[in-house]
């Protein structure tokens, strides 16, 4: 019996085993026939993951005229987008490699909007450090760029967004600095009606992620675990340990104290809107000590978390009095 005698769910089992890698390694090896084709872009495309390089490459293959990636979206059900910086970028090519990257992701956008199985979008964008300045991180991912990627399908149901890069806006060709419009968290907020799952973590956030549209019309949403986590808490490019707290959107100097109590009242009225709340969640990390703290919207409690565990993880109850705050309170203290 030819492998391709299998019945096709059989088949699917077998390319999901095999992986992408397989095929990446040469292309080729997809071009058997339409119905191995079909069957290997199945287990290939159906949970995908993009770094800037991968991403231009896909891209590039497109625009040549290939008819790999068209076809290949309406397998799509998870797409992860995974970005660190410069990293291996060396210095005089960092600005093309910027500019080339934020158009891809533009690019991308649209894309991923007809994708008709996609259920699940992951983009994670880690802060980058000048090796020479490394008090100061420098910014490589740009607002349209983040907008393409935030107006997604209706029919996503998890989005993971972990930005803890700045973002730029590009200059105007006037040379003027453009007006402000796009605001992440409004998108974000918007898209809750039809979300199941978000995680959040971005540079400056405000309690606007957690409003949805016409707030008060709204009954009940199907949204079952939301995550906010201002701790941009991670070790950076050079090796470093990145202590800072998120900044209040529109604010360079307001302390993270008011920026959790806006977050905390707003989840309260989104857990009220929600059908069926499993995971309501406001993260932080205390300083000196840097403990990563889980505040349980929907239990009033308090959880410590390792730096291992995930967002939605349930910690260790903290049962005594909370630890006095240091007095720095969020990156613009140090930016």
């Amino acid at each position: 019996m030819s492998l391709l005698d299998l019945p096709p769910e059989i088949l699917c089992h077998i390319f999901e085993d095999v992986g992408a890698t397989y095929f990446k390694q040469d292309i080729g090896r997809l071009m058997v026939s339409k119905q191995w084709c079909a069957v290997a872009r199945w287990g290939i495309f159906r949970n995908v993951t993009l770094r800037a390089r991968s991403l231009h490459k896909l891209l590039s293959l497109h625009a040549s005229g290939s008819e790999i990636l068209a076809p290949s979206l309406d397998y799509l059900k998870r797409l992860a987008i995974k970005l660190a910086g410069y990293e291996g970028v060396e210095a005089p090519d960092r600005k093309r490699f910027s500019a080339a990257l934020n158009a891809d992701l533009v690019q991308l956008g649209p894309l991923v909007r007809n994708a008709p199985r996609l259920k699940s979008l992951h983009v994670r964008a880690s802060r980058w450090v000048h090796p020479d300045d490394d008090e100061h991180s420098v910014s490589y991912l740009s607002i349209p760029a983040v907008h393409a990627l935030l107006e997604v399908p209706i029919h996503l149901e998890v989005l993971v967004l972990d930005i803890t890069t700045s973002l730029s806006a590009p200059p105007l060709p006037s040379g003027d600095s453009p007006a402000p419009g796009f605001h992440a968290c409004s998108v974000i907020g918007s898209l809750l009606p039809t979300l199941r799952v978000l995680h959040v973590r971005m540079s400056s956030i405000c309690s606007d992620v957690l409003v949805p549209p016409n707030a008060d019309a709204l009954d009940s949403i199907r949204l079952e675990e939301v995550v906010v986590n201002t701790s941009l808490k991670e070790t950076d490019n050079l090796g470093n340990l990145s202590t800072y707290h998120a900044r209040l959107c529109g604010h360079r100097t307001t302390t993270v104290r008011l920026l959790w109590e806006k977050l905390y009242e707003k989840a309260e009225l989104l857990a009220a809107r929600m059908q069926s709340p499993k995971t309501v969640r406001i993260i932080k990390h205390r300083l000196p000590t840097f403990r990563l703290i889980s505040m349980d919207v929907l239990t009033g409690a308090e959880m410590e978390l390792t730096d291992s565990q995930a967002w939605g993880a349930d910690g260790k109850v903290i049962e005594s009095p909370p630890e006095p705050e240091s007095s720095i309170s969020s990156i613009s203290d140090f930016e």
